[in-house]
């Protein structure tokens, strides 16, 4: 976000001077390998596009994959964690009663009912 008119005329004269194509090679390659070690963190390929809600069991399954994703590729177990808690009370993922509703649903194709364990692991196991 911009905070200060400064950082508003920054962005502009950014937005000016900034051309399709105006990348170097160097700039190309860094973006692609940032782009390649998040997409590597992810471990449950959901969009949130919420083709597979509403379940017929009240899960959240976007939002739970959501914060499962979000904990791998930040390494950040304990604060999803708390998010999980706070969001999902009464939506979470071992609510999955495996009725199969949500998974035809998928356009990425998900396991969803398989993949539902891996939060339910995460965040509702042992702690």
């Amino acid at each position: 976000g911009m905070s200060t008119m400064e950082q508003v005329e920054e962005n502009l004269k950014c937005a000016e001077t900034a051309f399709p194509n105006s990348l170097i090679p160097e700039e190309l390659a860094a973006i692609e390998s940032v782009k390649n070690l998040y997409t590597s963190k992810i471990q449950i390929p959901c969009t949130e596009c919420g083709y597979c809600m509403p379940c017929p069991h009240g899960v959240n399954i976007p939002k739970a994959f959501s914060l499962y994703n979000a904990a791998c590729i930040f390494d950040e177990v304990e604060d999803n964690r708390r998010k999980y808690r706070q969001f999902l009370t009464g939506n979470e993922a071992s609510l999955c009663t495996a009725c199969g509703t949500c998974e035809p649903l998928c356009p990425q194709g998900i396991p969803i009912i398989e993949s539902l364990k891996a939060p339910v692991k995460m965040f509702e196991s042992g702690s």
